[in-house]
């Protein structure tokens, strides 16, 4: 034996060492592949939200006309008939009351799926302090809303006015319009981002409990986001509530059906289809091109504006931009993994179902 035989078998029992446990190394083109396949994968989602958003508005659009063609006439024989008196509340917190009653009629030859009037509020200067908007559902020919409303304010009411009325499909209409809506690009992005989706909840399954700490504790992010924005909504004298959150609350019936239908539009459909886009397309668009802080904002904007645009009711964008800027930094936060901002928008939305739940059955927890 040679004094080199033992260096070269130390040499081999490295070398075959190495080969039995080898150092796992990242393999660059596979990141490579997935930094240009997923923004592709999210360019198909936006697209696909775009164009199926597009497609069911106008496709209702064109329904309601064939259905209506003469609107105008339709509109010209629901007549209003409204007055309003004022009284003083006994409650020292709100002391000036308003009773508003009268009839809403249909003097159509066809029954209205639905037959509604808004009415406007205002102080002695002309500044608008509450709106309310009154409906009735299958309205018969010759058949009558009859407004019997009483409230009491804070401020002084002087007049009131009749801002617009008119006739409408059924509210079980337009669920389940929004609901084919969602439940399309849902299904969609499943499918053309399953690899994203396979990836997020094998790791929500391997580490279960920090994940769902994350969701309770985003949860109290949100919570706290809105605290705030009331606030400064306040300050600014916006209204308590807007006008998207009112069109949901009128959705709500003691109908079963209807209320199934909403919990799915609501708290399955709407939490995936909303992330999806919000978060994983636009957050992610922005975090590449800009950085956290810039996407947290801007995605957070985008978010508040699209739930009050359709409305017109700007001011009221305020709490949803804070709630998109929250869940953007619940995303970041969360490892961007998407179920972790789902868990939470769906906390958020199931809280807010059940209280309108427990209102349709004459339940305030509030």
């Amino acid at each position: 034996m040679s004094e080199y035989d033992d260096l070269f078998k130390k040499f081999d029992d490295n070398q075959l060492a190495g080969q039995q446990n080898p150092e796992p190394q990242p393999d660059p083109d596979v990141a490579m592949t997935k930094n240009v396949k997923q923004p592709r994968i999210n360019g198909w989602i936006l697209l696909i939200y775009i164009v199926v958003s597009f497609l069911v508005s106008v496709g209702s659009g064109l329904y309601i006309l064939v259905k209506y063609p003469n609107s105008a006439e339709l509109k010209a024989n629901v007549s209003v008939e409204l007055d309003f008196s004022l009284y003083n509340s006994d409650d020292v917190d709100f002391p000036y009351g308003v009773v508003i009653y009268g009839t809403v009629q249909n003097l159509n030859t066809i029954e209205l799926p639905n037959m509604w009037v808004t009415v406007g509020l205002y102080a002695v200067d002309g500044t608008l302090i509450d709106t309310l908007t009154f409906e009735e559902d299958d309205v018969p020919i010759n058949g009558i809303l009859v407004l019997d409303y009483t409230d009491a304010y804070v401020d002084p009411i002087y007049s009131y006015s009749v801002i617009d009325y008119g006739y409408d499909e059924s509210d079980l209409f337009y669920i389940l319009l929004n609901l084919s809506s969602v439940l399309i690009c849902s299904l969609l992005f499943l499918f053309i981002d399953r690899a994203g989706f396979k990836k997020d909840g094998k790791d929500f399954l391997a580490r279960p409990f920090p994940v769902l700490g994350k969701i309770i504790g985003g949860f109290l992010i949100v919570y706290f986001a809105m605290i705030v924005s009331q606030v400064i909504l306040q300050l600014l004298g916006g209204a308590v509530t807007s006008a998207n959150e009112d069109t949901i609350a009128s959705m709500f019936s003691a109908d079963p059906l209807a209320l199934v239908l909403l919990f799915l539009l609501l708290c399955v459909f709407t939490p995936i289809t909303e992330e999806l886009v919000f978060r994983k397309v636009i957050y992610g668009f922005f975090d590449r091109k800009f950085g956290v802080v810039v996407a947290v904002f801007v995605s957070g904007a985008i978010f508040g504006l699209m739930h009050v645009i359709s409305y017109g009711d700007y001011i009221q964008a305020i709490p949803y931009v804070f709630m998109g800027a929250a869940f953007g930094f619940i995303y970041h936060w969360g490892n961007k993994n998407i179920f972790v901002t789902m868990g939470v928008h769906f906390i958020n939305n199931f809280i807010s179902f059940m209280v309108y739940f427990l209102t349709v059955y004459g339940i305030t927890l509030f």
